[in-house]
Formats: C-alpha cells, structure tokens, sequence
C-alpha cells in the first residue's frame, strides 16, 4: 500500500513537471511584465527601427550646438529648446501670425558646456532648412548657470522655426527602456548625431562624496560634445540631459553613461518648459 502511494505521488510530481516545461515554452512568445501581456510575434525588426527613424527625426528639430566663435567647427556640446517666443518687431506675437519676424529661443544644456566662456563669444549652430545655407549660427546670452546641478540655461535669438521639446517626466522610466542621445560629438561634422542604447538603471546616485546628484545611467554612445544634448524616448520626449560617461585610463569602462534626469531639469527650470507630461 505504501508502496502504491508513493508510486502515485512520483507520477504526480512529473506530470507537473511536464505541464511545467509546456508552460515555460509558451512565455517564450508571451511575457506578461507588471501585469502587462507582451506578444512577442506581434513585433518585427521594421517596428523597432521604424519607432528608432521616428524618434530620431522628431527630437533632432529640438536640437542645437554650441559652438565658440573663433573655433567655427570645434563642438562645446549641446543643447535642447524648451521654450520658443514668436516676435514681429518686437513685439511679441502668436505663432501663426504673418508678420514673425524672429524666434526667441530658451534651451537647456550642461553648465560645464558654458563654464568660462564669453558670451559674445559662445553661439549655436542650427539647422536651417529654409535659406540657401545648410545651417545658421547666432549668438548666445548665458541666462542661468547651476554648477552643483550641472545646468545651464541659454537665450538666442533666430529667423529660423525650430519646435521645442516635450519634457517627459522621468521618473516613469523603467530599466531597459530604449533612449536615443542627440549631440554633436566632437565637431560640427558630426552636428546631431544620434545614438541609441536602454536604460541601465533609472535613479542611480553618483558623485563625490560632499555633492551626491541622481542620474539616469545608460549604455548609449556618448563622446565629448555629447555634454548637454538631450536624452530621448521613443516618443522623442525628453527624458534627461547627457552630462558625464565613466572613463577609465586603460579605456576598458565602456557604455556608462549618466544623464540628469527631466525630473530634476523641471524643478530647475519649470517657468521656462512649455510642455511637460
């Protein structure tokens, strides 16, 4: 008797072992995470690259250089446009008026991008599909610096329809959620590149020890001139400013990046965003 019993529960036991594999193999193509039923076959390469294209296109227009003006093709870093005024003579006007004459712009970028310069000296360089010329800069008036934060917020004046970014709230950012980084590395050569990568880890604190700030920590591409650009969703939304990469003398840290979060860019600068979610 004992011995029937035993035998029973063994079979029991590997029947649900059985039902366990069968179970398994089905989350291959149906993930459910945070409640949410994720269809794997529902989604191709094109849906991706096609999200990555769309993105890209969008937030590039939000996207400025900084540049000084002895040194025309020597990128600073970059900058973002969180707010834009439409003027005719002086006057300010609403958008669809006929009569614009120039755009005010407010963009945000990293303090150390503008640390020590003149601003008769530091303009931006942006894209200009309307003129005969691939590009205008202008110069720029240095209105806020914050040195802890690593922020600065900068004011030009342009001809030139540039549209501004929709600052996404970060705190909504998961781990291994796809961001896009939009500068210009380096030179104007290289004006808004755009590189992709997830998020490493949404709220990672880091700093020396007197001066902690929280940061957006990514694998995304980012090189000198990277600094200030914007780090974006797939929406093209706003989600934090690129200011620092971990380096190493032997070059073996790679793809530790760290962005100031759009959470702390509003509370810096909420009178100056126009859209925030």
């Amino acid at each position: 008797m004992t011995k029937k019993i035993f035998l029973s529960i063994i079979c029991l036991i590997m029947c649900f072992s059985i039902t366990g594999c069968f179970s398994n193999k089905e989350k291959v193509t149906n993930n459910t995470i945070n409640n949410k039923v994720i269809n794997v076959s529902d989604y191709t390469i094109n849906d991706v690259e096609d999200a990555i294209v769309v993105a890209s296109e969008k937030a590039e227009q939000y996207c400025v250089a900084i540049i000084e003006s002895n040194l025309a093709t020597s990128s600073l870093g970059s900058a973002v446009i969180i707010k834009r005024t439409a003027y005719s003579n002086g006057i300010i006007v609403n958008d669809d008026s006929t009569n614009i004459t120039n755009y005010e712009y407010y963009a945000v970028t990293n303090n150390h991008v503008v640390d020590g310069t003149i601003n008769i000296n530091c303009r931006v360089y942006l894209s200009d599909k309307i003129s005969n010329s691939d590009y205008q800069s202008t110069s720029v008036e240095i209105v806020d610096r914050d040195e802890k934060l690593d922020l600065a917020l900068i004011k030009f004046t342009s001809t030139i329809y540039l549209p501004f970014a929709t600052v996404k709230n970060s705190n909504d950012l998961k781990k291994g959620q796809i961001v896009l980084a939009i500068g210009t590395p380096m030179s104007i050569d290289f004006f808004n590149t755009v590189t992709y990568g997830i998020v490493s880890h949404p709220y990672r604190y880091a700093g020396t020890e007197n001066d902690y700030n929280y940061y957006i920590q990514h694998d995304v591409a980012i090189n000198p001139g990277n600094s200030g650009g914007g780090l974006f969703n797939l929406e093209g939304e706003l989600v934090g400013i690129n200011t620092w990469k971990l380096v190493d003398d032997e070059d073996v840290v790679i793809g530790m990046g760290f962005a100031i979060p759009s959470s702390v860019l509003y509370t810096k600068y909420k009178n100056y965003i126009t859209s925030y979610k």
